[in-house]
């Protein structure tokens, strides 16, 4: 029995948790003032840690702004009018305009595309910003455009102009907090709305937790 229950374990780890901490939010598309800026491309928009990760090029050069990067440091400089923002990957801490600013979460490099936290373009860029987990969509609207209503985010969808409100993501997430296997029980520790379903199978006999 001890024996079976290890290797329940051992799965649980491999097909349960996440790689890295970080999952990627498949097929997801990106709106600018209700025009989607990622026609017929695999955008990289992750989830890490419970916050949303966004291509950082291509947000900033639709906004009319120069995007340098530097492969030795890591370093991606963003300016506009005098305005110069610098960020490392794997680094918490960027600089604006020679200020220090501590992100929520580094940024990341994804097939040579630097994600960076969804908090930092609105708060950096100006923009209204929302996240729609069950459509993987990011919605930023420029103040005093004709998609800003007071609410975050907008679609065109059908060619039509539909107003999406603010969502937040972790109440479309589960989270695994933790697995432990001591006096042989399995524990997972979890947060959410999910209920786990636990199926039994066998050719090898063993349980299967969805």
């Amino acid at each position: 029995m001890k024996k079976f229950s290890l290797m329940l374990f051992l799965l649980l780890l491999v097909f349960v948790l996440p790689e890295n901490g970080h999952a990627a939010a498949g097929n997801s598309k990106i709106y600018l003032d209700g025009k989607e800026l990622t026609a017929g491309q695999n955008v990289p928009v992750e989830n890490v840690n419970d916050t949303i990760m966004v291509p950082l090029r291509l947000i900033s050069e639709s906004l009319g702004y120069n995007v340098g990067w530097d492969q030795k440091s890591k370093t991606v400089t963003i300016e506009q009018q005098g305005k110069v923002i610098k960020l490392v990957v794997n680094q918490k801490i960027a600089s604006v305009d020679d200020k220090t600013v501590t992100l929520t979460t580094a940024p990341i490099l994804r097939s040579n595309t630097t994600l960076v936290p969804i908090r930092f373009i609105s708060e950096q860029f100006g923009l209204n910003v929302s996240w729609d987990n069950v459509k993987k969509s990011v919605y930023l609207i420029t103040p005093g455009s004709s998609n800003d209503n007071g609410s975050s985010g907008g679609n065109t969808e059908n060619g039509g102009s539909e107003v999406v409100p603010p969502v937040d993501p972790s109440k479309n997430l589960t989270m695994v907090n933790g697995v432990s296997f001591s006096e042989n029980r399995l524990s997972i520790a979890m947060e959410g709305n999910s209920v786990p379903k636990v199926t039994v199978m066998t050719g090898p006999d063993r349980l299967v937790v969805d």
